[in-house]
C-alpha cells in the first residue's frame, strides 16, 4: 500500500464528494451538510486554495495507491 499526501486541487472534487457523502463518515463531520454536493466540495477546494496561498491553512488530500481516500487540513 502507498500513502501519499498532496496539495489539493480541483479534480479532488468529485472523489472527496463521494467519500464525505458516507453515512459513516458524516457521523465524524461536525460542520459538512449532508448531502455533501459536487458544487459545495468544489466551493470548499476554491477557498482552500485561495487559504492556502495567503498561508492562512494548507489543504491536502490524502491518496491511498493513487486513488482519493480523503483530505486534511493544517491551520
Amino acid at each position: 500500500m502507498k500513502i501519499q499526501i498532496r496539495k489539493q486541487k480541483m479534480s479532488d472534487a468529485e472523489p472527496l464528494r463521494k467519500l464525505i457523502n458516507d453515512k459513516e463518515v458524516m457521523k465524524q463531520l461536525s460542520d459538512i451538510p449532508y448531502p455533501y454536493t459536487l458544487k459545495k466540495a468544489r466551493e470548499d477546494i476554491k477557498k482552500s486554495q485561495k487559504e492556502w496561498k495567503s498561508g492562512k491553512a494548507y489543504s491536502f488530500t490524502i491518496l491511498v495507491d493513487g486513488e482519493v481516500a480523503g483530505n486534511t487540513i493544517l491551520e
